[in-house]
């Protein structure tokens, strides 16, 4: 049993990417079982974003004022322990051990903070571990408790996603026997042996809950969530995070639907063919849930590459026809359900483009596949580079193949940490095997990933995409390029005419296309009381340029304004194209944040709906 001197502080770093939720699982479990055993705990969550975080994603040091702040809680808490979901930067560091010289600072590693395992529990905080024929997990047996205190006042974002854990984040298994590309690849003795080829299945992912059904414990969380949440967090958005919890959706959806919860919407993230095979349920359950103001969203979902031969690589297990059926799936949803299922807006799939192997025909084939689905404006895939994993059959295939970069070190800081999930977690150096492939990715990593080099020209104001498809074409024409006049003749070719001068503000002017844009932003942001991708819209209005009309949306997002114009012109420059449609950044809105990319991106989405005959959909009844 736990000793009466213990003293637990949980101390969460809020993110500002809605997505990074990484060892906050377990909180409401800890503070749970830690309660029922009569051990003091006081859960504090202070927002912590990206400025907060200039030595790596995972490293935290708050400004002085909210470092103040949540020193001033420890010493007057007076803890025994403290557990954080991220790392403590030294100056936090130094000022907790001043202010608390005895407090233990546990590191946020995945036994305890994502497995939840009970024996790490009674490690860390100096007890005897459970016995053999003890709850292996906090899953297994503690009630959850939610309460919390926000520390600084800086509420997390509107988007903010409160964390729902029920089994396996994934289950995909399948065997590397039989796959040609790793014939003659030595992979005995691997961690990971099988599965897709480039993923670690970490721990958290092979999380295994074995007393509770998977279903009945996300329920048990949405319950004990409304008794005991504090309002900060109650924005209404849950990130279930158990794979066997979609498997059963209706039977999750119904009992859902008996809980009575205000409007809210249930985050999943699961494969291609998990999502074909819930594609009925998927159609009769959204008219339900948008009847009770809920909606239904998926993000994450690993589509990988549109090349056959690279996903067979992946060994993905998917075929190319699964993988058109589920974008026209996915797209139809979104459009007759706006606001009350996302894919695209969250993300869409995910991508890995580049490759130690990629060959010109792969890229071409994605270019393609980019393009034939509407997806121009998408700089994550585009940009998208394989992280190398130790310990992996892609590993493997790498080092047999020389493509593995032994002279290079591990970098310090990832460059790239979406695919990462713990703090010392590094991804292998590699190189192309495949020339003309380095050369392409110099220029387009150059223009749109790194700080450009010197001799690189500008980046042209065109997508990732756009610039990839010029570099190719210039690639098959001129294929004895070097990469500096690879880089200047693709530049070149992407520069737009001069651009016509702005109107003046003249009377409202009105097209069909229009009004029924005005309508579908209005239902997706829950007549502007919802964000559109964090981005609060603050006007849509009509104007002309020359005798055409075109919309222009301007958005806010804390100290970042974006104006995007909408036209309907076909051939006419713009960042993102759908169909007959546009969407261009105002000359005063430069692209230099994600958020921006994902903002013309969920319009986008938007526009296909516009093109649709009939009339605008009718608005859901009024307090729905």
């Amino acid at each position: 049993m736990a000793s009466a001197t213990h003293k637990v502080l949980l101390v969460e770093f809020l993110h500002d990417d809605v997505f990074n939720l990484h060892r906050t699982e377990t909180f409401p479990f800890l503070q749970g079982l830690l309660r029922s055993r009569n051990v003091p705990v006081r859960w504090v969550s202070i927002v912590a974003g990206r400025d907060c975080r200039p030595e790596g994603p995972w490293t935290v040091e708050p400004p002085t004022a909210d470092r103040g702040h949540l020193v001033a809680a420890a010493r007057t808490f007076d803890p025994t322990h403290v557990i954080a979901n991220e790392t403590l930067g030294r100056q936090l560091l130094a000022d907790l051990h001043h202010a608390c010289p005895d407090a233990r600072v546990i590191p946020p590693t995945s036994d305890l903070l994502r497995l939840g395992l009970h024996a790490a529990l009674e490690r860390v905080l100096g007890l005897t571990a459970a016995p053999s024929d003890g709850p292996e997990t906090v899953f297994d047996a503690a009630i959850p408790d939610f309460d919390a205190h926000l520390l600084a006042g800086a509420a997390p974002v509107p988007s903010f996603l409160t964390p729902i854990v029920a089994e396996p984040s994934c289950v995909y298994r399948r065997s590397l026997a039989g796959n040609p590309h790793f014939a003659a690849v030595p992979l005995e003795g691997l961690p990971f042996p099988d599965g897709c080829t480039f993923c670690v299945n970490p721990p958290g992912m092979r999380r295994g809950i074995r007393s509770r059904d998977p279903v009945d414990l996300a329920l048990l969380q949405l319950r004990r969530f409304m008794d005991t949440a504090p309002h900060f967090r109650r924005t209404g958005r849950f990130l279930v995070d158990g794979i066997q919890v979609f498997r059963r959706l209706p039977e999750f959806l119904e009992a859902v639907q008996a809980l009575e919860l205000p409007p809210s919407a249930f985050f999943f993230s699961c494969r291609v063919d998990e999502v074909l095979e819930r594609a009925d349920d998927l159609r009769r359950w959204l008219p339900r849930l948008a009847d009770r103001g809920h909606g239904l969203h998926l993000w994450n979902v690993g589509l990988e590459n549109f090349s056959p031969v690279e996903n067979a690589r992946f060994n993905k297990g998917l075929s190319s026809d699964q993988i058109e059926t589920v974008i026209g799936l996915l797209d139809g949803l979104e459009a007759d359900f706006p606001g009350r299922f996302g894919f695209r807006e969250h993300g869409g799939f995910g991508l890995i483009l580049f490759t130690p192997w990629t060959r010109i025909l792969d890229l071409e084939q994605n270019v393609q596949a980019l393009n034939r689905h509407h997806c121009r404006g998408d700089l994550g895939p585009v940009t998208s580079r394989l992280q190398l994993r130790p310990g992996t059959p892609l590993e493997a295939l790498a080092r047999r193949d020389r493509l593995v970069d032994e002279a290079a070190e591990l970098a310090e800081v990832p460059r790239d940490a979406s695919c990462l999930t713990e703090p010392g977690d590094r991804d292998i150096p590699w190189r192309f095997a495949n020339r003309d492939v380095q050369k392409i990715w110099s220029v387009l990593a150059g223009w749109y990933v790194e700080v450009r080099p010197e001799g690189l020209p500008p980046r042209p104001e065109t997508s990732a995409l756009e610039a990839l498809e010029a570099l190719l074409t210039l690639q098959r024409e001129q294929p004895d390029l070097d990469e500096a006049s690879l880089a200047c003749r693709a530049a070149e070719r992407l520069r737009p005419p001069p651009a016509a001068p702005a109107p003046p503000d003249g009377p409202t002017v009105g097209a069909p296309w229009i009004a029924r844009l005005v309508r579908l932003v209005d239902l997706a942001t829950r007549g502007g009381t919802q964000p559109l991708v964090g981005y609060r819209v603050e006007r849509i209005e009509s104007r002309l340029d020359g005798e055409a009309p075109f919309a222009e949306i301007a958005c806010s997002r804390d100290d970042d304004q974006v104006v995007l114009h909408i036209l309907r012109a076909p051939g006419a420059p713009a960042f993102l194209r759908v169909g007959d449609f546009g969407v261009r950044y105002r000359s005063d809105t430069p692209i230099d944040r994600p958020s921006r990319v994902r903002l013309a991106q969920t319009i986008g989405r938007l526009l296909a709906g516009c093109a649709r005959t009939g009339p605008p959909p009718t608005p859901p009844p009024p307090g729905r």
